[in-house]
């Protein structure tokens, strides 16, 4: 009888062990489309009283098993923007009334993988608001829509 128990710990044990790894996590670079900004050095810039759209994220795989990303939110110094829900996740706020300075634009969502554990994703963006357009950085590009890529997740 203890054969028997001693039989099926071994196997339950040996089952455990041969389950997937949890810490394979996704292999992506996440792409943020974002409009009425300027990108100078990775910080974000626009100008007070312009709309900043999300206009999509999405995922590009870095090995041969397609990936998707899902459940994403964005939000503004911690507060919550409502994003219409399914693709392309869009979200849009107006600058008008915001104080002036520096201000985190955060995303956060899930990636998921062929192969692959489901990979939350979560980062913050530096967003400068200027008063003005002379008060952009000097090598700033026009206000426009411009693509953040967060690069082998």
């Amino acid at each position: 009888m203890k054969r028997i128990i001693y039989f099926l710990c071994a196997i339950a044990i040996a089952t455990l062990t041969s389950c997937s790894d949890d810490n394979d996590l996704a292999q992506v670079d996440v792409n943020i489309e974002i409009s009425g900004i300027t990108v100078v050095d990775n910080v974000l810039y626009t100008i007070e009283g312009e709309n900043v759209t999300l206009e999509n994220t999405t995922v590009n795989s870095l090995t041969a098993q397609p990936a998707i990303i899902q459940r994403v939110a964005y939000s503004l110094d911690y507060t919550l923007l409502l994003p219409e829900f399914g693709k392309p996740f869009t979200a849009s706020f107006s600058t008008e009334g915001l104080r002036i300075g520096k201000h985190l634009l955060g995303m956060e969502g899930v990636i998921l993988q062929v192969d692959k554990t489901l990979t939350p994703i979560r980062t913050q963006l530096p967003l400068i608001i200027v008063e003005k357009k002379e008060d952009l950085p000097e090598n700033a590009p026009e206000i426009g829509t411009y693509t953040i890529t967060i690069n082998g997740l």
